[in-house]
């Protein structure tokens, strides 16, 4: 049977049966079970490069609205809205799922014939999602916002994780123009204090260290308020199955107020008791992550720097930075888990509320990974750094040794024709520049949205080999 020409008729699941000669009458009987299920199934066979093997690709046939009355994913998707559209479409991959599965539920034919069977991906959906990503024409293009319906799309398709991981990049461009006129007021201020035109040096480079210290954490906390409101609307649209939406805010709320206060009140100390360790602990990993880079980075470049040979250089700044961004794609990945279990334990009474809160978990860890960074090197930029460095530095030495005795060390040191390199040293000077804190903070979102993409990239390199692979 020759599929229509309509994208709404499109195969949905593929069936790949082991084409012996033996189990010729096995094969036709599943076909025929295929074509005469009551759920109306479009059957399409599809002969391939490999003798062995038989493709059976399964969809729904089209049905005018009037026929399927009360059942509302046998309706024709060309005449939808966009919302209904996106619902009725994951519903449709549903009902052909369960019913290959019935129809293939004999033991004997899964040993005999059964291959292997799998949900089809539409060409024309990665199509679509691919465009909107490449719209590059005007400067506004790229830093607009998601529709709901982008969002819907490619929640179905590759999953909520990812979906979220699309919203908060396209979120982050925005507020990131903010983010842009800074650096460029601070490279403005750079540039004329080279020219000699700001007069005192040291006070120039006070105040855009004030300034950045100023501006990163209350752009940071502005950036978490707008994430967090985006991300709550569209966290609502995908609770359920596939992107299903079954509760709105105004359900959830009625069914809370359903509770008694005393269980309320039991929920919501559980909830503070379980969420705020967990916070608490996410934030000294996190934190002890990135102190540890951050002296990693010193005894590089401030210590070690002039003893390495250019070979030397280039491979420990490459490791450096990617093992920086792939610990916290780790630590993300090992929070992720931490967070289902403790939402979990919280015990809530309905699942959209389980799976709100394991949404708000998700968001705060996303923020403490990324911005903590910020805040921490921030510190590093104000005028009295150095009190700090001093305190750190003081960590790497005998507290109870006398004053003088790194004075008497480097004074060795020089008189034996050595450098007086030490971690010390370099942390009571530690102030990274802006070249090597842009550097960082470029590899490090690389890194992350690299990681993130293979998500999306995996899933689309699978359908077009398996298309490819359909047409022989």
């Amino acid at each position: 049977t020759p599929w229509p020409s309509d994208y709404n008729c499109a195969p949905l699941v593929c069936v790949v049966l082991r084409d012996a000669h033996e189990h010729q009458s096995l094969i036709r009987s599943t076909i025929a079970g295929f074509a005469c299920h009551p759920a109306g199934l479009l059957v399409s066979v599809r002969a391939v490069s490999d003798p062995d093997l038989r493709f059976v690709l399964v969809g729904l046939r089209p049905q005018p609205r009037c026929q399927a009355a009360g059942l509302s994913t046998m309706a024709p998707l060309i005449s939808a809205g966009p919302e209904e559209t996106a619902v009725t479409r994951a519903v449709q991959r549903q009902i052909v799922w369960a019913a290959v599965h019935e129809v293939m539920s004999d033991l004997y034919v899964q040993d005999k014939a059964l291959e292997d069977v799998y949900m089809l991906r539409s060409v024309f959906l990665y199509d679509r999602l691919f465009k909107w990503l490449a719209r590059t024409k005007t400067f506004s293009g790229p830093l607009r916002m998601l529709s709901q319906n982008e969002l819907d799309l490619i929640v179905h398709e590759f999953g909520e994780e990812t979906a979220t991981h699309f919203l908060f990049v396209n979120n982050y461009l925005k507020h990131l123009r903010v983010a842009a006129m800074v650096s460029l007021v601070c490279l403005l201020i750079t540039f004329l204090d080279s020219l000699g035109w700001l007069g005192d040096q040291g006070s120039m480079e006070n105040i855009k260290r004030v300034l950045l210290v100023l501006f990163l954490p209350a752009w940071g906390f502005h950036f978490l308020a707008s994430w967090r409101s985006i991300a709550s609307r569209a966290g609502f649209r995908w609770l359920g199955s596939l992107g299903s939406v079954q509760n709105s805010v105004k359900e959830v709320a009625r069914e809370q107020a359903m509770e008694s206060a005393a269980e309320q009140s039991s929920r919501y100390l559980r909830v503070l008791a379980l969420s705020f360790p967990l916070l608490f602990l996410e934030v000294m990993v996190v934190f002890a992550v990135t102190v540890t880079f951050v002296c990693f980075e010193v005894y590089i470049y401030d210590v070690a720097w002039e003893q390495m040979t250019s070979f030397i250089r280039l491979v420990a700044f490459l490791v450096y930075n990617l093992a920086f961004g792939l610990a916290f794609v780790i630590v993300l990945g090992l929070f992720h888990g931490i967070s289902k279990r403790v939402t979990t334990w919280e015990r809530h009474p309905d699942k959209d509320l389980f799976e709100w809160h394991l949404t708000a978990k998700i968001y705060a860890n996303w923020f403490l990974l990324i911005f903590l960074y910020f805040f921490v090197i921030a510190f590093c930029y104000i005028p009295f750094g150095d009190n700090i460095a001093e305190g750190i530095a003081a960590m790497y030495v005998d507290p109870t040794a006398p004053l003088h005795a790194d004075a008497e060390a480097a004074a060795r040191l020089l008189a034996e024709g050595r450098p007086r390199y030490s971690i010390r040293g370099a942390l009571q000077s530690f102030r990274p520049s802006l070249r090597r804190l842009a550097i960082d903070v470029a590899l490090f979102f690389v890194l992350q949205d690299g990681v993130r993409l293979m998500q999306v990239l995996i899933p689309v390199a699978r359908a077009a080999y398996g298309f490819y692979r359909m047409q022989g």
